[in-house]
Formats: structure tokens, C-alpha cells, sequence
């Protein structure tokens, strides 16, 4: 069954994600976010034709396209690859971007755990 999860956040939440996530590479993006600006993730399952079947939920045969206010801005992101146009990224290099940031960022600020 298809989700969506929302999560809702101010411009100075958009504008940093996006520019940890190397989006602002994308043409037009190194500005500040617009009013109603938002990031749209999707992840894609090898094969899928929207028809139902058994979900494999191993990250190796999904994908992930990201969306900055509609447009596609895939190719721009850590770990993704460059070719212009590329819309679409393997989620486990995406990942392995992501939680490398995430260790950097901990590492840097001296972070021991992550308040919950």
C-alpha cells in the first residue's frame, strides 16, 4: 500500500536540508527558500509498476528522487550520481550520503547522543 508521510517545517528548516543534502548545486536553489517551499522524497521500488505485490524492502533494488519545490534535483544531492537529469538514485548510496553527514555532523559537534 502506498504511504505518505508529512512533516512540516519553517524555511529555516528547508534551506539548511537541502543545502546539507547538496541541493544547492541545482540551478536557481542558492537563494533563500520561496513562501510554500518544500522537499518532496520518493522512494521507488525496482519494477514497480503501481500494481500490488510483495514489497522488498531491502534498500539495494529501491531508488530515491528528490523534488525542491516541484523540480527534480536528484543529480545534485551527495551520493547521487552527476549526470544532469538524472532523476533517480540508488537509496543505499543516498543512505550512505545521508548517514555520513550525520556521523560528520556528530563528530564535529561533539554530540554523544541525539535527544529524543
Amino acid at each position: 500500500a502506498a504511504r505518505l508521510l508529512l512533516y512540516s517545517g519553517h524555511d529555516t528548516v528547508v534551506a539548511p536540508l537541502l543545502a546539507a543534502l547538496g541541493g544547492l548545486r541545482a540551478p536557481n536553489a542558492c537563494r533563500w527558500p520561496p513562501y510554500a517551499s518544500h522537499l518532496v522524497f520518493e522512494i521507488w521500488e525496482e519494477g514497480s509498476n503501481g500494481g500490488s505485490h510483495h514489497h522488498n524492502h531491502h534498500r539495494e533494488h529501491h531508488s530515491v528522487r528528490v523534488l525542491f519545490n516541484g523540480r527534480v534535483v536528484t543529480s545534485y544531492l551527495s551520493g547521487c550520481d552527476r549526470h544532469p537529469g538524472a532523476e533517480y538514485c540508488s537509496l543505499a548510496n543516498f543512505a550512505k550520503a545521508v548517514e555520513g553527514l550525520a556521523a560528520e555532523f556528530t563528530y564535529k559537534c561533539g554530540l554523544s547522543a541525539v535527544p529524543t
